[in-house]
Order: structure tokens, then sequence, then C-alpha cells
């Protein structure tokens, strides 16, 4: 988040609503055990949240 905020709205002054956010996750169980953390972390700092659909319908995060 540190990363974020400092680089992208500080200095590059990106609108928050226009920053997404996704898990970073390879399966549909770590899908849906980060998912909620970064819902969080974007209802917190106002960003957009996105889940990774292939994973949530597939369980496959490439070749779908």
């Amino acid at each position: 988040m540190r990363e974020i905020l400092e680089k992208y709205v500080y200095e590059c002054k990106v609108p928050v609503d226009r920053i997404w956010l996704m898990p970073c996750c390879g399966s549909r169980l770590e899908h849906s055990e980060k998912a909620y953390i970064v819902a969080d972390l974007c209802k917190k700092y106002k960003f957009n949240f996105s889940p990774r659909l292939q994973l949530v319908i597939w369980d496959k995060a490439l070749k779908v």
C-alpha cells in the first residue's frame, strides 16, 4: 500500500477512483482467502476492487 500511495496517488497524482486493486493469487481457494483483505483496503482508500474472475469461475490463472 505504501508504494501505491507514494508513487501513484501522491507523486503521479492518479485519482483514487482510477486505481484498481485485485488479489494476487493462483487458485480459487487462495482468492477466497485474500479477496476480502484487498476489498477492505479498497474501501479504506476509495480504490476500485476487481476479482480475478478466471479463478472464481474456472479455478485457473492461465489458459482460460
